[in-house]
Order: structure tokens, then C-alpha cells, then sequence
């Protein structure tokens, strides 16, 4: 007869440790009238160790009933380092703020997992010594950029930025390592021209604001690379973490993702600027889509490679604000929203096996299925595709 106890996993034991460390530090100095110093530095440090076990007294009884434990330590570590310096020059009717910096980052991350099968003796589970199964996880990633950025303002109310950076990952193969992305934008403060005395009197605010740019993506997780440089632990999950020692690198041809952003926006006030409308449509395309090809049979290298893939994010945003009672005793303030997101595949390649659900032309939620026809002679329900 099987029994299980729904309580058994109740007495399972389990302990976890952990400890964080974190430091940081904003440095100004103001060289001159028109020049500012700035540095931010930081290190952290998060560590955590887990235990668990599964005892036999908690088991089904039985001549073969075995105990078993799990431990596991994690390990991770970051330092950022980023000078900059801005300098800002005035001649009425225009001012020009530039900055200038870098930013200098590191990250090292471990993982040690050990795992005992096969206890005959509850009092031996807390021995890790007697464990067999090892794991081990290692990763450290270098990150730099130099950037920059320069705002023309006129007469308080218009205003042009350009900005630009150069970016370099130790993920990437050293060929390919270094993105170029720039941004512009400009605003104008409509409501202080004079043409606008002229409009209605509980409009008290408005300005409209455009922008355009490109970024980089390198977020893709540590150890993306071949499967078959992957050493896998033999079905082992703990803590819901299916752990592997990736002794490998990312393939050389892998190179930076892009989004191309652009965003239109109008902001306008009302009654002294006690309610607030903004209206604002934007349009992201992201390029040279980081994927995996999902075909190839799992005994061959699966790789993570830049596919001719694009995809869109595009659609409407309105914000309604009202500041309905403001006073030293009490605030109430009520806010709306409402968006209206498009996504859609631009471009797909076919080479790319494993997506058969993508369609071109359609959001990446959308589902095939089939079309009811109506009935056959027979009375038999008929779909289509």
C-alpha cells in the first residue's frame, strides 16, 4: 500500500544564511563658476549559502527509503567607477551645458552547489562531506563607456540636446565589443510666446517635445554559448535553480542588439496648472535580434547569434493629472492613465527554427489557430486555415 504524508515535508529542515555589504560615494567639487566636478563610485558584495535536507523518518516507510541533502553558496560582486565633468556657458539669450564622463564597471558572480543521495542515517545529512554530486558556476563581465552630452537653451523656453556614447562589453568577442548610439532631442515651451496671450485663459501651460535615438542591449546572461560546453548535473534542481558549469564562450560573431527610440509629446496646464494633460506617441524598433535557433538537436551547438529579425513597439500614451485640494492640512491629488500598446514582427527569418508561432505582421502573442467554415453535408463541423 503507498501512503503519502501530507505533512512529511513539513519536518524537511532548511536553513539559509545570507549577508550584503555595500558602499558608496558622490564626490562635487565646483572647480570654477562654470565648471563642476562630479565622481560616483560604489562596491557591493551579496553572499548566501542554503541548506536543505529530506529526512527518512519523513519518508514512506520502507527497506529502501534513503534520505537526502542539498547545499548551495552563491557568491556576487560589483564595483562601479564614473568621473564626470560639466561645464556650463552663459550669453543671454542662449545657454550651453556640456557634460562629459565615463563609467568604468565589474561584475564577478559564483556559484557552488553540492548535492547527497543515498543517506541511510538522518544524522549524517548535515555532513557535506559525504555528498558527491559537485556544480560549480563562474562569470565576470567588464563593462565601459565614454559619453556625452550638450543642451542648447534659448530664452528659458527652447531647447536642443544632442548626446552621444560609446559603449564596450567584455561579453562580446573583442572584434565586436564596442557599440557606437546617439540621441537627440528638443522642447519648446510654447505657452511663454507671445502669440499665446491670446488663448483662452484656463490654459496656463504648454510645451511639446520631440526625440529620437539609438541604444544598445547586452543584457544576454552569463554563459550564453554552446550546449555542448554546458556539464550538466544529472536532473539536480534546488531552490527552483537547474544549475551547469559553462566552461565555454559566446560565439565571436555575436555583436551589440539595437533599438531605435522615438517619442512625440504634448504637455499642457489648466488653471494655473491645478490639472495636467500629457499626450505623448512613441515608436521602438529593436534590430539584430539576440536568439537562439531552437532547431538544431541538443547534442549540437546551439548558439546565440544577431538573426535579421525586427520587432516594433509603437502606440499611444495619455496621462491626466489634478491637484483637486492642496493645502498645509491636506493634499488630494487623482491621476489617469491610459496606453495604448501596438507590437508587431517587421522582419522575421525563416532559417530561424523553433518560432513556427511567429507570424510577420502580427504581435508576438498572436495565436494560430483555425477558422470555423461552417458544416459539410454530413453535418461535420469544417475549419479552414
Amino acid at each position: 500500500m503507498n501512503f503519502f504524508n501530507p505533512w512529511g515535508e513539513i519536518g524537511n529542515p532548511y536553513t539559509a544564511h545570507s549577508a550584503h555589504q555595500l558602499v558608496n560615494e558622490n564626490l562635487q567639487y565646483q572647480l570654477r563658476q562654470d565648471v563642476l566636478l562630479k565622481l560616483n563610485a560604489g562596491w557591493n558584495r551579496m553572499r548566501s549559502s542554503e541548506h536543505s535536507e529530506a529526512p527518512i523518518r519523513y519518508k514512506n516507510p520502507g527497506p529502501n527509503t534513503e534520505g537526502n541533502s542539498d547545499w548551495a553558496f552563491t557568491q556576487y560582486t560589483g564595483w562601479i567607477l564614473e568621473p564626470q565633468i560639466e561645464y556650463t556657458l552663459k550669453r543671454e539669450p542662449f545657454k550651453v551645458r556640456m557634460l562629459g564622463g565615463g563609467s568604468w564597471q565589474g561584475t564577478a558572480s559564483s556559484m557552488w552547489t553540492r548535492s547527497g543521495t543515498g543517506f541511510t542515517d538522518d544524522q549524517q545529512l548535515s555532513n557535506p562531506v559525504l555528498a558527491k554530486l559537485d556544480t560549480a558556476m563562474k562569470g565576470n563581465n567588464l563593462y565601459s563607456a565614454l559619453y556625452g552630452r550638450v543642451q542648447f537653451d534659448w530664452m528659458d523656453n527652447r531647447s536642443l540636446n544632442l548626446s552621444f556614447r560609446r559603449d564596450r562589453s567584455s561579453i562580446y568577442d573583442s572584434g565586436r565589443s564596442s557599440g557606437f548610439f546617439w540621441a537627440t532631442g528638443a522642447g519648446w515651451v510654447f505657452s511663454d510666446e507671445p502669440f499665446f496671450w491670446k488663448a483662452p485663459k484656463f490654459i496656463s501651460y504648454g510645451k511639446i517635445k520631440a526625440s529620437y535615438g539609438i541604444t544598445g542591449n547586452d543584457q544576454l546572461g552569463q554563459g550564453f554559448s554552446y550546449l555542448d560546453n554546458i556539464s550538466p548535473t544529472a536532473g539536480l534542481t534546488f531552490q527552483v535553480l537547474s544549475p551547469g558549469l559553462l566552461d565555454g564562450k559566446l560565439s565571436p560573431e555575436v555583436t551589440w542588439e539595437t533599438i531605435r527610440k522615438m517619442e512625440v509629446s504634448l504637455e499642457m496646464g489648466f488653471r494655473d496648472n491645478k490639472q495636467s494633460l500629457t499626450i505623448s506617441w512613441y515608436k521602438h524598433r529593436s534590430d539584430r535580434q539576440l536568439l537562439p535557433d531552437l532547431s538544431v538537436a541538443t547534442s549540437g551547438p546551439i548558439v546565440l547569434r544577431n538573426w535579421p529579425v525586427a520587432l516594433q513597439n509603437s502606440g499611444w500614451e495619455f496621462t491626466l493629472s489634478s491637484r483637486n485640494i492642496d493645502s498645509k492640512q491636506f493634499t488630494w491629488t487623482t491621476s489617469l492613465n491610459a496606453s495604448l500598446p501596438v507590437s508587431r514582427v517587421l522582419r522575421f527569418d525563416r532559417r530561424l527554427g523553433g518560432y513556427d508561432a511567429v507570424i510577420t505582421g502580427r504581435s508576438l502573442n498572436a495565436v494560430r489557430g483555425f477558422k470555423y467554415a461552417g458544416l459539410d453535408s454530413n453535418g461535420v463541423l469544417v475549419f479552414g486555415i
